[in-house]
């Protein structure tokens, strides 16, 4: 108790701290760290972001703006002539001795942005630096979350509801739905609506530029849904789509029942098909009738096999 006591008067300066402040304070502990920090450097801008008893925990701010894999830029600046940014990986444990003035501190808003980067980083790097569960965060339009142990993105959400389609992880993709090294798939037609009550767990944070290609993919889903791996049927005969312009789509003939030799046989959501990869040019028409999608694996497989039948039947 007494040893509690003193902790308290020893570390009274933090204890005043909040969440959020920032503060100027050292970057060592000892001499021997100190020795190693170039002058200039040894001091500088802390941001706290959490507090356990007598323990204040704080992120280290830079103005350094060389690409590093665990910084992100905030909108407050410290110095007016300079961005600011932080390290999420340099979260340290403060003590009196280190601690030298408040100089201010960042709103409400821009800390719930911070705990969201900071919940992902910790989360996908395994560590506990802090008590992760305890961060509270939003969920917000865009993010990759995950719910009933499935992938989910957040398409919309009001003061109620959440609006989620699901995604799936995959090696290759769209280009227009990499999201952060990853590629995802995207349910455009099954969109869910559940209650903001619900237990989401943010998994990733999409871009704003990103964000709006994605609205821009949905509604063109919406005006056609025809897209790559859609088998269509078009004034009576059969075509698989691999590739879209913006007026015609890229496809080969399919056929029901095997008429050639040469033709490969190819499963478009568990039925059999034929085709010798002839490749066309369509234009978008409203004839166009949807027969059936093919699964993410089966559009992998088609791919490598159009490519090895162009391989072996090249002129």
């Amino acid at each position: 108790m007494i040893e509690f006591i003193k902790n308290i008067f020893y570390n009274s300066h933090l204890n005043f701290l909040n969440i959020g402040d920032i503060i100027w304070a050292k970057r060592y502990n000892t001499k021997e760290e100190e020795n190693v920090i170039p002058l200039g450097h040894r001091t500088g801008p802390y941001i706290i972001i959490y507090k356990l008893l007598l323990k204040v925990y704080a992120l280290e701010f830079t103005s350094n703006d060389k690409e590093a894999r665990y910084k992100i830029k905030l909108n407050t600046k410290i110095d007016d002539r300079k961005d600011t940014f932080v390290y999420l990986n340099k979260i340290v444990l403060l003590n009196k001795d280190r601690y030298i003035k408040k100089v201010g501190n960042i709103d409400k808003e821009e800390l719930d942005r911070l705990y969201r980067y900071i919940f992902i980083f910790s989360t996908k790097n395994n560590l506990r630096l802090i008590p992760v569960k305890k961060i509270k965060y939003n969920i917000l339009k865009g993010d990759i979350v995950k719910y009933n142990n499935s992938l989910f993105y957040v398409k919309d959400l009001n003061e109620k509801s959440y609006f989620i389609m699901q995604v799936t992880r995959r090696k290759n993709g769209d280009k227009r739905i990499k999201i952060n090294n990853t590629y995802y798939s995207f349910d455009f037609n099954n969109v869910r609506k559940i209650n903001k009550n619900e237990k989401l767990i943010l998994i990733d944070i999409v871009n704003e530029n990103i964000i709006r290609r994605i609205d821009s993919y949905k509604v063109k889903k919406e005006t056609g849904n025809i897209e790559r791996g859609v088998l269509i049927k078009y004034r009576d005969k059969y075509f698989y789509i691999y590739g879209e312009y913006e007026y015609n789509f890229l496809a080969f003939r399919v056929y029901l029942t095997k008429t050639n030799k040469k033709m490969r046989q190819i499963i478009i959501k568990g039925g059999q098909y034929y085709t010798l990869f002839e490749d066309l040019i369509l234009k978008k028409s409203d004839d166009m009738k949807i027969i059936r999608k093919a699964y993410d694996r089966e559009m992998d497989e088609i791919k490598k096999l159009r490519k090895t039948h162009k391989k072996t039947h090249k002129k």
